[in-house]
């Protein structure tokens, strides 16, 4: 699949949810991939699920970034894989924290409940194993914007050799991750 094209649907699709808190959202860098051969259903949710956290825990007013990059091969050969970030300018994940959100049902204390009441603690679970299932990496880092905001990253490879659970039908594959949970 393109990668462009599904940030660019993701990106539409988004605007208009956060709206209602005058968010912003900003695509930048995305890479003309045609030959992405991950499931495109699996990635889509995955950026959906980010973007999403992104919005319900950042502020009035922020700017929600995606990001998107080929990194090349061993020795600056082919594009082999290509990193997502999607960076908001919420509070921030502390350090101690960022490994145990990607834990079912793990939040991060002392948040207010207002942040935490549309939140199951699945969805970072949800899109840990779907990047694993295709071979990649997830993980949070500071975002860099003055110490606040978070930078999720998703490194994919762009022809994984991924066990058949991720080929074919997008929805079958997140039922069978979804059922891991």
């Amino acid at each position: 699949f393109e990668l462009s094209g599904l940030l660019r649907e993701v990106t539409s699709e988004m605007e208009r949810r956060i709206e209602d808190k005058d968010q912003r959202l900003e695509r930048t860098g995305a890479p003309d991939v045609r030959a992405m051969t991950a499931d495109r259903d699996l990635v889509r949710r995955i950026v959906e699920n980010l973007v999403d956290n992104a919005y319900k825990y950042g502020p009035r007013r922020a700017t929600i970034r995606i990001e998107a990059m080929l990194l090349p091969g061993p020795g600056g050969g082919a594009a082999e894989a290509a990193l997502l970030r999607v960076r908001d300018e919420g509070e921030g994940i502390p350090v101690a924290f960022r490994e145990k959100i990607f834990e079912k049902y793990a939040r991060v204390e002392g948040r207010p409940a207002h942040e935490v009441r549309n939140s199951h603690g699945l969805g970072l679970v949800f899109c840990r194993r779907a990047v694993e299932v295709h071979g990649g990496q997830i993980w949070v880092e500071d975002n860099g914007a003055a110490g606040r905001g978070n930078c999720f990253c998703v490194r994919l490879a762009l022809r994984p050799a991924a066990p058949a659970t991720v080929r074919g039908d997008g929805a079958q594959a997140a039922t069978k991750i979804a059922a891991a949970l």
